[in-house]
């Protein structure tokens, strides 16, 4: 829990001295760091931001220009509040505050009973410092419940689920297309939490931090390596507690990234033992059959009566930079898998030379090797992707 001025107030010790707020009614929810007692005239060098001060007023005394001098400093300094200790027998201090607290900039407030300040800074510091304590075992929870999601190698819906889980709020996993991945509804309606998704998505635009962005105010926080942003995770409602829940939705953001990037590998090495294979397969006298396909089925290509050799080949424009064309072909090879997995065909693939990407294709038995591959080829065209850099081969 993050204190706040309001908490304070409310605190018997301090509700003992009938505490009046002059201003800044709408800051009281602002966190106080720590609490000052001072009596001095100027408070310069001596506040750091954040802290409540505590005093009687003796710096301005019965001056009204004093008080307003010494309210806008504690102001510039960024100080959370101030609280004043005038008893009713100093009725002109009393007057001279309420007249400067009229155009004060931080939370004013006046407590016209005593006030035991020793008491009450023995309490605050207390609940502060228990406050710092309840953060860092938090900060340790998450940090153990994220590192186990990321060692079990979790799905993007086990982080999601146990992220609405500890911030308590709905949250939404979405694509850079802003197209929900997965989602936790934590108690909302799915259809109310979910619903113009695309359209109210889009109006809250990406940031590269941690924030709130949008006119619903939809704290958000981006997946994936800086500058290969794939997604990012919402909490489109208020959560209990907003720095822990930013906090809780920065380590869910890097566990799915580093799961994004194990999964890669985990293709890339299997890409790479394909691939290998392959290239053996294609040197005269390098395998002799049986090898061949006990290292084929150990690689997780099926047995069948026939096995079909294709290359695809993909077009490649004169001024074809070759970064370009690698990433062409890492997209083609997924599709390619992506095709195969979906119409159930078991394969060997992968790059063989620049440009190009090789299959070994399980032909099942009773299926002509024509319409399979008319078949596999138009699910290529189908699912291929378009815009900047469109698969052409």
């Amino acid at each position: 829990m993050i204190l706040t001025l309001q908490h304070i107030l409310q605190l018997p010790v301090v509700a003992a001295g009938e505490p009046e707020v002059l201003a800044g009614a709408d800051r009281l929810g602002d966190p106080v760091r720590w609490v000052h007692v001072a009596e001095l005239k100027s408070l310069s060098g001596l506040l750091e931001g954040g802290e409540l001060v505590l005093t009687t007023g003796l710096g301005f005394g019965t001056s009204a220009p004093e008080a307003a001098r010494y309210l806008g400093e504690l102001a510039a300094l960024g100080a959370a509040g101030v609280v004043v200790e005038i008893t009713a027998d100093r009725p002109e201090a009393q007057a001279a505050l309420r007249q400067a607290a009229a155009r004060a900039q931080l939370p004013v407030v006046l407590a016209a009973r005593r006030i035991r300040f020793v008491e009450v800074t023995e309490v605050v510091h207390k609940l502060i410092v228990a406050a710092q304590l309840e953060r860092v075992e938090k900060a340790r929870e998450v940090h153990e419940v994220f590192t186990m999601l990321s060692l079990e190698n979790a799905s993007a819906e086990e982080i999601v689920e146990r992220t609405a889980q500890l911030t308590g709020a709905p949250v939404v996993l979405e694509d850079v297309s802003h197209l929900v991945m997965a989602f936790d509804p934590a108690g909302t309606a799915p259809g109310e939490l979910l619903r113009d998704w695309e359209r109210r998505s889009r109006a809250a635009h990406f940031r590269e931090e941690t924030a709130r962005t949008g006119d619903e105010g939809w704290l958000q926080t981006p997946v994936g390596l800086r500058g290969q942003r794939w997604g990012r995770l919402v909490v489109p409602a208020d959560p209990a507690e907003e720095a822990e829940a930013a906090m809780v939705l920065e380590r869910a953001g890097q566990a799915l990234t580093i799961n994004r990037m194990a999964e890669r590998d985990q293709r890339e090495l299997g890409h790479q033992a394909q691939a290998g294979l392959l290239h053996e397969l294609r040197q005269p006298r390098s395998l002799d059959e049986a090898e061949a396909l006990t290292r084929a089925a150990a690689l997780g290509l099926r047995p069948a009566p026939l096995y079909v050799p294709v290359v695809l080949r993909l077009d490649r424009p004169s001024a074809a930079e070759p970064i370009a064309l690698q990433r062409r072909e890492r997209v083609l090879l997924e599709l390619v898998n992506q095709v195969l997995a979906s119409s159930r065909n078991s394969a060997l693939a992968a790059r063989l030379q620049t440009g190009s990407v090789a299959l070994l294709l399980a032909l099942p038995a009773r299926q002509l090797e024509d319409s399979v591959l008319e078949r596999i080829c138009g699910e290529l065209a189908d699912q291929a992707p378009a815009g900047s850099e469109p698969l052409r081969w």
